[in-house]
């Protein structure tokens, strides 16, 4: 475990134990055999903000996982983790890199881009060290995933679901050895490091608490009580297909409502973005069968007015970022809600 000095009020120097964030490697994507390790903060930012060339095949790159292994076990699985220790979001949606960078500004984070990466679809991922020894319990991490999604889109980053379940696992910043990948690589890091800051980029204020996320971006609400799911010999359903579509519409008009009270009260610097991500948002529910475009659109288009964009920007907004989500696609929103 390395340490660090620090210089008292009464010119004495001491030493420090560097905090420590528990990791598991893994020897390519095939490999369920993790090996638990601790990353410093220099070790991490080594490990992330460095781009190398792999000539191999991609699967069988380097990998890790940010999480604490249930004690005993020697398998990579969700039932297999006890917490996890960093919140890591895939952005391959193709958002500028400068709004990647920016998410989080007031937080210690890391960012590189991926293996598929180009400047032409911009494709990254994001890392945010957990507070020190405040690891999230993996009974929490389905709402932590939640919040962080949210609070992603609501600055304009659209990130994968896929990276909600708490043991998978992620490849280091490698690149193939053509020589346009390894030039068009970026990589960025916010700290955590424990030598002095000396760069001329503004140094954050911490670190990133799960408990602020789940706190500051609640689960939208819906106007309906009762969510009971009945038991069959067949598993587990909703009591009918009508209950389950109001329940899908109305957790969608939640979502939308969420984001239409956020950007009516956002200044200057944020409210395209905002009503970008939203609109865009409109475009996956729509296309998920969870929600009416038409009004939701107006929704965001009212809330946008009130924030003080032009009508004319907001229609141009309203119209590109429903066509993004179009094409991404249908929102999981079954998985967002549990099911």
């Amino acid at each position: 475990m390395d340490s660090d000095t620090r210089v008292g009020g009464d010119g004495e120097v001491r030493s420090e134990v560097a905090p420590v964030w528990p990791v598991v490697l893994f020897r390519g994507a095939r490999d369920n055999e993790p090996k638990p390790r601790e990353w410093t903060g220099d070790v991490m930012v080594r490990a992330l903000a460095v781009h190398r060339t792999w000539t191999g095949e991609k699967l069988h790159a380097p990998a890790w996982s940010p999480v604490v292994m249930v004690e005993g076990a020697v398998r990579r699985a969700k039932k297999n983790v006890a917490a996890v220790s960093m919140l890591v979001l895939d952005c391959d949606a193709g958002e500028p890199l400068e709004t990647l960078e920016a998410l989080g500004s007031r937080f210690y984070r890391l960012g590189h881009t991926s293996w598929s990466h180009t400047t032409g679809h911009p494709k990254a991922r994001l890392v945010f060290p957990f507070r020190p020894g405040r690891w999230c319990p993996v009974a929490e991490w389905g709402a932590v995933w939640g919040a962080a999604a949210r609070w992603a889109a609501e600055h304009g980053v659209t990130v994968d679901s896929a990276a909600k379940d708490p043991s998978r696992l992620y490849f280091g910043p490698y690149t193939s050895s053509d020589i346009v990948a390894k030039e068009e690589a970026v990589a960025w890091a916010y700290g955590p490091v424990t030598n002095p800051w000396t760069e001329d980029k503004p140094r954050p204020e911490g670190y990133l608490d799960w408990g602020w996320l789940v706190s500051s971006y609640p689960e939208p609400e819906t106007d309906l009580d009762d969510w009971k799911v009945v038991k069959s010999e067949a598993g587990s359903r909703f009591d009918s297909n009508e209950r389950h579509d109001k329940r899908r519409r109305a957790f969608g008009a939640g979502m939308v409502r969420h984001r239409a009270e956020k950007l009516a009260t956002t200044g200057q610097g944020g409210r395209n973005g905002q009503l970008f991500a939203g609109a865009r948002l409109v475009g996956q529910l729509e296309r998920a069968g969870a929600i009416r475009a038409e009004d939701a659109l107006a929704e965001l288009g009212s809330a946008a007015e009130t924030a003080g964009l032009s009508r004319g920007e907001i229609q141009r907004t309203l119209r590109s970022g429903y066509a993004a989500g179009q094409a991404d696609g249908a929102y999981d929103i079954d998985g967002e809600m549990g099911q």
